[in-house]
């Protein structure tokens, strides 16, 4: 075993190379994950969002959640996004996306926020498909991507 060992090791010094800093691409990716308008004080505050990343011309991803999906008010403001800007699906389960796929939401049982309740895997199976088949055709049908 200490002979494995030692000839893996020196498999890798043997042929290690020195990577400097300057030699990376660095990149930056900004995602912006948008939940219901019950976290929200106003629209404002997601405008002031949008207008501080496209003042600076940045590129950005905005991760809608089920429930935005079915606002009018942030649809407006999602829509005339310009392009450097991406949209895509924030897979939080939330009260709305559950009643509307037929899963059993926990209601009453402890915060939003517990895995069992936000996350996919505290669902059965059929559940889960129902939650992502349902958010999907929302996003289509919205955004029509």
């Amino acid at each position: 075993m200490k002979i494995y060992f030692i000839l893996v090791i020196s498999f890798f010094l043997l042929f290690a190379k020195t990577v400097n800093a300057s030699d990376i691409n660095r990149y930056v990716t900004i995602v912006n994950p948008v939940r219901g308008r019950n976290f929200w004080q106003s629209i404002k505050s997601v405008q002031r969002q949008i207008d501080l990343i496209t003042g600076y011309n940045l590129s950005s991803t905005w991760l809608l959640q089920y429930d935005v999906l079915n606002d009018d008010i942030a649809y407006n403001l999602f829509k005339k996004l310009p392009v450097n800007q991406e949209l895509g699906i924030l897979l939080e389960v939330d009260e709305k996306l559950a009643t509307d796929s037929n899963a059993a939401y926990l209601f009453g049982d402890g915060g939003w926020w517990r895995s069992d309740k936000v996350l996919l895997s505290g669902y059965e199976l059929g559940e889960r498909k129902r939650m992502i088949d349902r958010v999907f055709e929302a996003f289509k049908k919205v955004y029509g991507i």
